[in-house]
């Protein structure tokens, strides 16, 4: 399969996270507190590319929710992780936003 590249910074941002000594000492709501810094390293990632996208609040905001939907799924089960699985949960958010943009262009023109 192939994968964005915004997929793959933010599979690396979870690895990060998981790999750390202290990440099974992290609560749930530790990981949720994540969530600030997550969105500003992805958006961080988006500025320094070299595309633009006009949905780019959303596209933050979904990524940002893949990541810690994984960090929740790797915390809440202790045991050796996928990277076919981050990747693929990550990869997922973002086809939904464009399945829902899409959807959304269809239903209600271009003009909103």
């Amino acid at each position: 399969m192939n994968y964005n590249a915004m997929t793959v910074h933010c599979a690396s941002l979870c690895l990060d996270v998981i790999n750390q000594n202290q990440f099974f000492n992290y609560s749930e709501s530790d990981i949720f507190g994540f969530q600030h810094e997550v969105k500003q390293l992805i958006k961080e990632r988006l500025q320094s590319s070299t595309y633009r996208m006009t949905n780019e609040d959303e596209i933050v905001k979904a990524l940002a929710e893949g990541v810690i939907n994984v960090l929740l799924h790797y915390r809440r089960h202790i045991r050796g992780y996928s990277t076919e699985f981050i990747l693929g949960s990550i990869q997922s958010q973002l086809i939904d936003l464009c399945m829902d943009d899409i959807y959304r262009r269809n239903t209600y023109g271009t003009n909103g």
